[in-house]
């Protein structure tokens, strides 16, 4: 199944055609496994009481559909976009691929750290 939705995101940027390498898959990897822990660990914070400080996403967050079809629309609209610079401009579109890996590391980081004092809360 998850080799299936990696597909199923990654499609849109396939069809690109654009050749790249290892690395670089690598980097498409990694933003899709973040954006799944980011949707994991944020209804973790819900289900402890938190709230989705994303805006736009607090509206449909509780609805698992909308959600993952926000994320699936999210993130392979970015790869294909980052396919598009990586045809142009290798380098840069590694580094634009590094650089918002880092931000949804951040994210998925707080979440849990949120996720933690929640539950250290409940529990006193």
């Amino acid at each position: 199944m998850a080799n299936k939705l990696v597909n199923l995101v990654l499609a849109g940027s396939l069809s690109l055609n654009a050749q790249v390498d290892k690395d670089y898959k690598i980097l498409e990897y990694t933003l899709i496994g973040l954006n799944a822990l980011d949707y994991i660990s944020t209804l973790d914070v819900l289900k402890h009481g938190g709230v989705e400080a994303n805006p736009i996403v607090k509206h449909f967050i509780n609805n698992p559909y909308k959600a993952i079809g926000f994320k699936i629309g999210l993130v392979g609209g970015s790869l294909a976009g980052f396919r598009w610079l990586y045809k142009d401009d290798a380098k840069l579109a590694k580094k634009y691929l590094k650089l918002t890996n880092l931000m949804y590391g951040v994210i998925v980081a707080n979440n849990i750290n949120v996720s933690i004092n929640l539950r250290r809360r409940q529990n006193r």
